[in-house]
């Protein structure tokens, strides 16, 4: 199969899984990992790329231009536990949460995950209202959604922005 065919049929299959978590998130179902489905998409040459500094650039290209096809600007609903909120320092946007720093899996190893949710001063929420550890369900639009190498190993970096809080559950007993 050509390379350009495999690409096209990836971004189907991410844009119907996206589309399948987004609708179960939005009827208080358990989705998938929406991050999860973004990473199994990724051509696993590119990440292998990232691991050996002679080609890291070369896989850190190709990995943002398979981003920006496939992930982009596409408006998704999504669950997660709330690891960190309140307002946010940026003027563009008055409050932000950073949603569970829970690992992601691939062939190669694990990769750490980064993500923020930001929302504009009329879709922001009350003070208060949403708590460490609360879960919330969210739906944005994809602002940010890269694979980067740090010191410490591979890095997922992904922000929704802007965003609305579609639910919130309260922390459970013994969260901050």
């Amino acid at each position: 199969m050509h390379k350009h065919s495999i690409l096209l049929a990836l971004m189907l299959v991410l844009v119907l899984a996206l589309g399948a978590c987004g609708v179960a998130a939005a009827h208080g179902e358990s989705p998938a990992d929406v991050l999860q489905v973004i990473l199994n998409s990724v051509p696993v040459e590119s990440l292998r790329k990232l691991e050996n500094a002679a080609t890291t650039k070369e896989g850190s290209a190709e990995l943002g231009r398979y981003f920006r096809e496939v992930a982009s600007n596409r408006t998704i609903a999504l669950q997660t536990t709330v690891e960190a909120a309140g307002a946010n320092p940026d003027p563009r946007n008055a409050f932000r949460i950073r949603a569970a720093s829970v690992p992601l899996h691939w062939e190669g190893g694990i990769i750490k995950r980064v993500s923020y949710y930001y929302f504009r001063g009329a879709d922001a929420p009350a003070p208060n209202s949403v708590k460490v550890g609360s879960q919330v369900t969210v739906e944005g639009s994809i602002r940010r959604c890269e694979v980067i190498k740090t010191a410490e190993g591979l890095q997922m970096d992904f922000d929704l922005e802007p965003t609305k809080i579609l639910s919130v559950s309260p922390a459970k007993s013994g969260a901050r």
